[in-house]
């Protein structure tokens, strides 16, 4: 189960249960089980956590801890106990830069980041060239498999277009 937490202020997200299915599926696939955090901050959060637990200065675009295995947790609202098997935290404001940057929709960059998060939790590796590119044609994968990048079910909106529209 995979459950979001949007802590981003300004920012909307709409299409949650599409996204939240979609990436489920997605981790399915790698047989990863438990309970999947995603948190969607801010560029200020994910420098914070940066430097309190990588020691590195500077916002990043994703970040992935997995959990151990040990209290089990429950929701009172689904049948069945499951343990935790990680966090990912992806920033919204680096996602919309290299969304511009690399051409795509901001919807896609936050689905490509969040499993890249999901990857690094299955046991996935970025380290060197190699790694990197196999990673890259994984996340090709499965953004194919929830559909063409201009319709995808799901849409996060930052704040200044937000203000737009009023």
């Amino acid at each position: 189960m995979i459950r979001l937490w949007l802590a981003a202020e300004g920012w909307d997200f709409t299409g949650e249960r599409e996204l939240l299915a979609w990436l489920s599926r997605e981790a399915a696939k790698e047989s990863l089980s438990g309970e999947i955090h995603l948190i969607l901050v801010d560029d200020a959060e994910i420098e914070r956590l940066n430097r309190s637990y990588l020691g590195h200065e500077g916002a990043t675009d994703v970040m992935a801890f997995p959990l151990e295995e040990g209290e089990p947790v429950t929701d009172p609202g689904e049948e069945g106990t499951s343990f935790p098997a990680g966090e990912v935290y992806v920033s919204l404001e680096r996602a919309a830069e290299q969304a511009r940057e690399y051409g795509v929709t901001l919807s896609e960059e936050v689905a490509r980041l969040a499993l890249h998060g999901v990857l690094h939790l299955a046991g996935w590796s970025d380290e060197d060239a190699a790694d990197r590119e196999a990673m890259r044609r994984r996340e090709d994968e499965g953004l194919h498999r929830a559909g063409a990048a201009d319709s995808l079910p799901w849409v996060a909106v930052p704040p200044h277009v937000k203000e737009e529209k009023e």
